[in-house]
């Protein structure tokens, strides 16, 4: 009778490994994916991963933009407008979304900020742009914080025209 439930639960097993790779192979990223979205309203990331369409990781981690927000006190609302940047899945696959680019443009501006020792007023000025343009919400808006991003390093002797 033992020999019996143990190959009873041996093959429930082996039937829901198989099961799970055929989700996996036919596109259903929960059974093994990292997924990073990011918060429109304050800049911060939010990281969460599933294995076994079970989340394991739920975390909030702030970036050098959204902490340059905070610095500055710049107004913000405090709901939360998640909009997801990039998934990886099982085998090293990531997926780009249209908004995967913003998250690096928005830090690489406040390492432009740092590098030009820009004061906190035009900082502020600047930021609050960005934070304009991110509020709008549309498929415009990875172009022109990208646009945004290259002008005011550009502006500021960071980069040249035409070279990157």
């Amino acid at each position: 009778m033992r020999i019996k439930t143990i190959h009873l639960i041996l093959t429930i097993v082996a039937l829901l490994l198989l099961v799970m790779c055929v989700y996996y192979l036919l596109g259903f990223p929960r059974v093994f994916s990292i997924n990073k979205d990011f918060d429109l309203n304050s800049g911060d990331i939010r990281v969460y991963e599933y294995i076994c369409f079970l989340k394991i990781k739920d975390e909030i981690q702030v970036t050098p933009f959204s902490q340059e927000i905070r610095r500055l006190s710049i107004d913000i609302p405090k709901e939360r407008n998640w909009i997801t940047v990039q998934t990886k899945l099982l085998i090293s696959k990531y997926i780009n979304y249209p908004y995967g680019g913003i998250p690096a443009d928005c830090n690489f501006l406040v390492a432009v900020f740092d590098h030009a020792k820009l004061s906190d007023e035009n900082r502020r000025i600047t930021l609050q742009e960005i934070i304009s343009i991110l509020k709008r919400g549309d498929r415009k808006v990875p172009h022109m914080i990208n646009e945004k991003v290259t002008n005011e390093a550009e502006k500021l002797g960071f980069i040249h025209e035409g070279k990157n």
